[in-house]
């Protein structure tokens, strides 16, 4: 269970982490590779979010 309570905290540190950047500089940090979110996902978070990654509030 301490697990998925720091999935969870995670999981909202990079949606709040997308959120505080603009998309014109998150669009120059993914040009230019220095997304941290990428770099630590392999991916970005901004495009379609799947279905398991939804955080619901329990």
């Amino acid at each position: 269970m301490e697990d998925r309570k720091e999935l969870i905290k995670a999981l909202k540190l990079i949606k709040e982490t997308c959120k505080s950047v603009s998309s014109k500089e998150c669009d120059n940090m993914r040009e230019f590779g220095n997304c941290p979110i990428c770099e630590i996902l392999g991916d970005c978070t901004q495009k379609e979010v799947p279905e398991d990654w939804i955080i619901s509030e329990k």
